[in-house]
């Protein structure tokens, strides 16, 4: 059995001691200072409370050159469009002013050819009637009157027609020979169904007196018409003697 002495005390605290600062490290005190007013700060009045500014972020602006892509796109096409019409109008018009060139020039060319053609029609037929004119023989007369009649037309044909009665006889008594050896023709005007032919006739004739053939060119302006049916018929001749 424990005693009293076994028991365990509580423990026991010892009161705390102040702190005593050495004599030598204590600073005397000096004389007390005077004590100056305390100085009352002006308190501010209370201000609203404000929600600070909240800063939007903006977006950057486009730049310029961006906005104006799409109008200097539809600029361009409406150029090129437009560009494409006028050389589309250009090339229509062009081809078409030379197909008009070129059907004027076949037009010419043909008219040209044309009146080539008639003017060796005309000329074909001059130098065959003057060749008709200068060829006979007093042996056999009737087919050089047919041919002369043949070929002329007009003032001339009644002419030949009323002189050929009495050039027989006397064509027979001469003893006329006659032929062509050298001719030339060429046309010198030529309208719609008339035209007018120089003609230089080389003939050589013979009589009875004059046997020996003798040489003389004979120039003539025909005058020729031309036919329904297409012929050219001497209708005048004029002897021209320089």
């Amino acid at each position: 059995m424990s005693t009293p002495d076994d028991v365990p005390q509580p423990h026991s605290v010892s009161p705390r001691q102040p702190h005593v600062m050495p004599a030598e490290q204590r600073v005397p005190p000096g004389p007390a200072s005077p004590q100056q007013p305390i100085q009352q700060q002006p308190i501010a009045p209370p201000q609203p409370y404000s929600m600070p500014p909240q800063s939007y972020s903006m977006p950057p602006p486009r730049s310029r050159a961006v906005t104006m892509i799409p109008v200097i796109s539809a600029a361009l096409a409406v150029l090129c469009v437009a560009i494409a019409v006028t050389f589309f109008v250009m090339y229509t018009q062009q081809r078409h002013t030379a197909q008009e060139r070129g059907s004027t020039i076949a037009q010419m060319r043909q008219q040209v050819s044309d009146v080539d053609g008639r003017q060796a029609v005309v000329r074909r037929a001059a130098c065959d009637y003057a060749t008709t004119m200068s060829t006979y023989s007093y042996t056999d007369l009737d087919p050089y009157f047919t041919a002369v009649l043949n070929g002329s037309t007009g003032s001339w044909h009644q002419s030949f027609s009323e002189s050929s009665a009495g050039l027989r006889p006397a064509m027979v008594q001469a003893q006329v020979r006659s032929s062509v050896t050298d001719l030339h023709c060429g046309v010198s005007s030529l309208t719609a169904h008339d035209a007018e032919v120089l003609v230089s006739a080389k003939q050589t004739r013979s009589t009875a007196t004059n046997p020996t053939p003798g040489a003389t060119v004979v120039p003539m302006l025909m005058t020729l018409q031309e036919q329904s049916n297409g012929r050219w018929l001497v209708s005048d001749i004029k002897t021209l003697f320089g």
